[in-house]
């Protein structure tokens, strides 16, 4: 009887840790080797980002005057941000040279920005294809 619950425990757990796995995109050894790479470079192939002068925390590795702009604090765009944007752009661009689909990176469609807004243009699509949907 014990050994029957403890096979039905196991068996619930390993089901919730089915349901906690990464996107495809960011379980992707390849991507997060670059993003690894860019924190620590600032880089993705010729693209440098600014905000990597700082550490992910957004404190400033130099004088109180490199500190980020208090509204790119506040929307979270940091070195990290900047690195698995960049990474994202630059797997989707491997991925269709060889005929793969996209897949979500941390459980974002990858999307361009647009004005620097990323989100704003993910919400238009997703309304304009619940019009073609259900319209």
């Amino acid at each position: 009887m014990a050994r029957c619950r403890l096979l039905l425990f196991l068996a619930a757990l390993s089901s919730i840790f089915g349901l906690l796995h990464a996107s495809a995109g960011d379980a992707d050894p390849i991507y997060r080797a670059c993003v690894d790479q860019c924190e620590k470079t600032g880089c993705v192939g010729d693209k440098c980002s600014q905000r990597c002068n700082f550490t992910s925390g957004g404190s400033p590795n130099g004088p109180w005057y490199l500190q980020e702009p208090l509204y790119l604090r506040w929307k979270q765009w940091d070195c990290l941000s900047d690195c698995r944007y960049h990474c994202m752009l630059a797997r989707e661009e491997e991925r269709k040279k060889v005929g793969l689909k996209p897949v979500k990176y941390h459980g974002k469609w990858p999307f361009q920005r647009v004005n620097g807004i990323q989100v704003l243009y993910t919400i238009k699509s997703s309304i304009s294809s619940f019009k073609n949907l259900f319209g």
